[in-house]
Order: C-alpha cells, then sequence, then structure tokens
C-alpha cells in the first residue's frame, strides 16, 4: 500500500549494493514515520548478524530477509525470503556459493568491458567483497568514479543492463531452488517486483513450488499491474508485500500499514 508510515518490506543496505548501513536506515525510517523495515540484501546475509540487537537498541522492528537472484526461461526473477533463520548452515552453505559465482560474473564482466575499452581497478572492486554482496552496482559506481557514465542509471541502460551490450545472468538458480532453500530455513518466499520481470506467465507454476506472497506494491508498478497482482494474491492464498527497493533514495516509498502484513510478521514485529 501507498501509505505514510507502515512497513517498507524491500530494502538494502552496504551488505549488499545500498549505500547506508542498518543503523543509518533504521534513523532515516524512523525520521520518516516508518514503522518498520526488511532488510533484503542481495544473495547474502552477512547484514542480518547485529539485526537483533540493532532492533532492540533503536527500538524498532527490523524483519530479517534476503533477495535471491534466480533465471527463469532466460529472464531474471528475483525471490525475496523473509523470517528464516540466518544461522541456519544449509543455507549458509548455499549462499557462500552463490557468492562465489557472483564474483565470477564480476570478473566476466570487466573482462569483456576491457574488451570495449572501458578499463576499472579490477581489484579494488573484488575487494569490496569483504564487506558484503558483490555485483553490477559496484561496477557501475566504478565507472561513474572512473568519468564512463554519469549516473547508475546511465551505466545500466548502455552497457550493464538486460538490454546492454554486456548481460551476463548471475547463474543457474532457479526460483524453484530459491523457494526451497528459504522454505528449509523456516521461512516464507515472495516474488519480487514481477511486473518488472515479466513473469506475470509463470505465477500459478510459482505457486506449485510454494511461493507465499508477492510483491504488489513497488515504485516501478503501475497502478494495473498492482490491481492484477492485488487479485492473484486473493485467488491464490498468498500475503502481499509493498517495498520501496531502496537502495540509495526513496525508503518507505512503498509500505505497508501494520494492518495489512500476515500474521506472522505482526507477531515477530510485536504489532499483535
Amino acid at each position: 500500500m501507498l501509505v505514510v508510515g507502515g512497513f517498507d518490506m524491500h530494502v538494502h543496505s552496504v551488505a549488499s549494493d545500498g549505500k547506508y548501513t542498518i543503523r543509518e536506515i533504521v534513523d532515516q525510517a524512523k525520521a520518516m514515520g516508518l514503522d518498520g523495515v526488511a532488510i533484503t540484501d542481495h544473495d547474502t546475509v552477512q547484514g542480518l548478524a547485529d539485526i537483533v540487537t540493532i532492533s532492540r537498541e533503536m527500538q524498532f522492528p527490523i524483519f530479517p530477509g534476503i533477495e535471491i537472484s534466480t533465471v527463469w526461461e532466460g529472464k531474471s526473477v528475483h525471490i525475496l525470503g523473509y523470517l528464516f533463520d540466518a544461522h541456519n548452515q544449509v543455507l549458509l552453505d548455499w549462499l557462500e556459493k552463490r557468492q562465489t559465482e557472483r564474483i565470477a560474473r564480476v570478473r566476466n564482466i570487466l573482462a569483456q568491458l576491457r574488451e570495449k575499452g572501458v578499463i576499472l581497478a579490477e581489484q579494488e572492486i573484488l575487494n569490496q567483497q569483504n564487506t558484503g554482496s558483490l555485483g553490477r552496482v559496484h561496477i557501475g559506481l566504478a565507472m561513474i568514479k572512473a568519468g564512463y557514465a554519469y549516473t547508475l542509471d546511465q551505466v545500466f541502460r548502455k552497457w550493464l543492463g538486460e538490454d546492454g551490450p554486456i548481460n551476463i545472468p548471475s547463474h543457474k538458480v532457479t526460483p524453484k531452488d530459491a523457494m526451497a532453500i528459504i522454505h528449509q530455513a523456516g521461512g516464507v518466499c515472495a516474488v519480487a517486483h514481477p511486473g518488472l520481470s515479466g513473469c506475470d506467465p509463470w505465477l500459478e507454476l510459482f505457486c506449485s513450488w510454494g511461493l507465499d506472497g508477492i510483491e504488489a506494491y513497488h515504485p516501478e508498478h503501475k497502478k494495473k499491474q498492482r490491481k492484477r497482482y492485488i487479485q492473484f494474491a486473493a485467488d491464490h492464498g498468498l500475503f502481499l508485500t509493498a517495498g520501496s527497493d531502496f537502495h540509495r533514495e526513496g525508503l518507505g516509498c512503498c509500505a505497508l500499514v501494520a494492518e495489512a502484513l500476515p500474521e506472522q510478521f505482526r507477531i515477530f514485529a510485536g504489532t499483535v
């Protein structure tokens, strides 16, 4: 729901490709009057180690989450996981493999950029893996720093987007794989921004794999899309989420009021 306040269920931190630490995010969220956030970094739970402590110290609900990059029928599909055990060893081992794949992808992208005359400080980019999940945004920021582009939007339109000349799929993980690993860790799953990934034809299939929810409210979803996803959720018993997909700006532009949160989220946040 597009509301003032509420819970922003799709937020990225410095543990992947966000700009701010979790404490900085909470400071912003509290200043804006939000009621809580979910930290959903890409393919990593590295930032979740201290969220219980931070949540208690700052007296602000923080949901443990993740956004897992998957591919289905040649399209990128992101799966949001929530309320899982971030210390689950099976999950941690699985994510370690995903990080190895992400680093290999970054190396491949950098090699293709070199062939096109874009020379970047490779080791400087790779060193950022020590602070979180490495990805295209880190390359984009390096391109801006080196003067090859002015904005990340320009980087993705001209170079690294799905329609750009350098489009290397993240890896071969499927949505079914992602849902299974989150479920075995005790969590629930939602498909992220389906209106952007174009995965509407497969939503029924995803439900057969155990999909629990759908991100109906996203900054780039049109009103018609939101209505369609709300109806789909009602017809299939899915919960709804709303998220800003915050990286650098726009925190809280899409959020759920407490009454709209699924029961397990409300219990976790202490609102029931």
